[in-house]
């Protein structure tokens, strides 16, 4: 399974495809937890306004930055292992950045046209 993050209103729209950003579910997962959108596995009691699905939708502008404050305090500088032998989720070295940055695009890209970003 993958969750896409989109232009709101705008998902499998030709003109803005190329803007969409599709991860596996459980960097999916990871990346909600780094932006605030999803309280992380094991905690207690999850936080008011905090989707529990993986799905959503967010101002451009806040999402752009907990984008921001997301990339410069994660230190992506190694690989992931995978958590797991049911589920493999290993990641690459530098994929978390990576998928900050084209999320970083998507916002400012949102933020322009005064649009809203949504994942599902």
């Amino acid at each position: 399974m993958s969750v896409t993050f989109y232009v709101a209103g705008q998902h499998g729209d030709p003109r803005v495809a190329d803007l969409e950003v599709n991860v596996h579910d459980g960097n999916a997962a990871d990346l909600l937890v780094l932006l605030g959108y999803r309280r992380p596995a094991g905690a207690a009691v999850p936080r008011p306004q905090e989707p529990a699905e993986m799905t959503g939708e967010a101002q451009a502008e806040n999402f752009l930055g907990r984008v921001l404050i997301a990339a410069a305090l994660y230190p992506d500088n190694a690989a992931q292992p995978a958590r797991s032998p049911i589920r493999v989720t290993a990641r690459r070295e530098g994929h978390v950045a990576m998928r900050l940055r084209n999320l970083e695009r998507l916002a400012r890209y949102c933020l322009d046209i005064e649009a809203d970003i949504a994942w599902a």
